[in-house]
């Protein structure tokens, strides 16, 4: 539990996420956990020492059956085992937590391939040099600024000026983010965190946070009078993970998301942020926003090597036959459309 933790182990494990992801992730940090302990009570915090000295750190989730879970559950975009990175094998931590297995999904840091299932792409827009060169090598690539451009131009005509609000506490804002973006992810039968009893008080939770290190964030984009698209995220003076964007379906046609991202990434940079984390996986608009890609580990650390066998055959014919019904939905899809018989 968070209380738990000291003074001394807080400052080591802000090190030890610096260490983990160079962009220091908020969603590594102390404050981040701590908003999930004040509306969870299955928070816990793995602790491994050395000579009476810390060397790694690792919060999770714990079940009824033992298992450990990332802190975040089922909208956790990031987690790692935070380490100094001596010599160690993560099994030992288990065994250590009294955990039969520790699942993951949005791994990153070093892990070896015996605890992986796969490894996703990971999606970020780095800005580092500044916005104006992250545009310039994206117009090079994609003609989704001058689209962007064009939309606005047309947004403006019709409903007045667009502009951004970086930061808002407007709760009717925070019911249009729930409402839109449960519409949207019903609608494509994806998991709704919305659904979590804990979910909201997690967000109004991160956003009184005031701490650097991580806090909510709340924006969104106006044209004249309408809101037309939303964001929360989790930012701190380094990085904006991007958690919950949403359009208002009103003005799907003019593509507000994108416009609105842009914008983040602009204010971003010039707050001096350096990284916007878009999450692993793939969709249009991070294959063609992002400029940095790497991976994040889906798997198990199991106390027992069978257990991991047996796992990693379980998700690969999990990943088969949900490839499989894809297919099928295409071809009858298909059909239809194209009168296929």
């Amino acid at each position: 539990m968070m209380h738990e933790i000291t003074a001394d182990e807080r400052a080591v494990w802000r090190k030890l996420a610096g260490r983990a992801d160079p962009f220091e992730s908020p969603l590594l940090h102390p404050e981040y956990v701590e908003a999930l302990d004040a509306v969870r009570n299955d928070v816990r915090i793995g602790l491994v020492e050395k000579n009476e000295k810390l060397i790694g750190l690792l919060p999770f989730h714990l079940s009824e059956k033992n298992r450990g879970a990332p802190t975040g559950g089922e909208v956790s975009d990031l987690h790692a085992f935070l380490t100094t990175g001596a010599s160690t094998d993560f099994r030992d931590w288990i065994r250590g937590f009294g955990l039969k297995r520790f699942d993951f999904d949005h791994l990153v840091g070093q892990v070896p391939d015996r605890y992986v299932f796969r490894r996703d792409p990971w999606f970020r827009i780095n800005l580092t040099e500044g916005f104006s060169p992250y545009v310039g090598d994206l117009g090079q690539s994609s003609n989704i600024l001058s689209q962007a451009r064009r939309n606005r131009r047309r947004l403006e005509k019709s409903f007045g000026r667009v502009q951004l609000t970086w930061d808002s506490y407007d709760p009717e804002i925070l019911d249009s983010l729930k409402l839109w973006k449960s519409d949207e992810l019903d609608a494509r039968g994806y998991s709704n965190p919305f659904r979590l009893p804990w979910v909201h008080g997690l967000i109004t939770g991160l956003m009184k946070e005031a701490s650097k290190h991580c806090h909510g964030l709340l924006s969104c984009m106006h044209a004249g009078e309408e809101v037309i698209s939303i964001h929360f995220g989790i930012a701190n003076r380094k990085t904006l993970v991007s958690w919950l964007p949403c359009i208002n379906p009103v003005f799907a046609r003019y593509s507000p998301g994108n416009l609105l991202l842009l914008e983040l990434a602009r204010e971003a940079s010039n707050r001096d942020l350096k990284m916007i984390d878009l999450g692993r996986g793939e969709n249009q608009t991070k294959l063609r926003l992002a400029n940095d890609v790497s991976t994040m580990a889906i798997g198990s650390v199991c106390s027992s090597p069978l257990n991991f066998g047996l796992l990693k055959m379980k998700h690969l014919m999990r990943r088969c036959g949900s490839r499989l019904i894809r297919s099928k939905m295409f071809n009858r899809n298909a059909q239809r459309k194209f009168n296929v018989k």
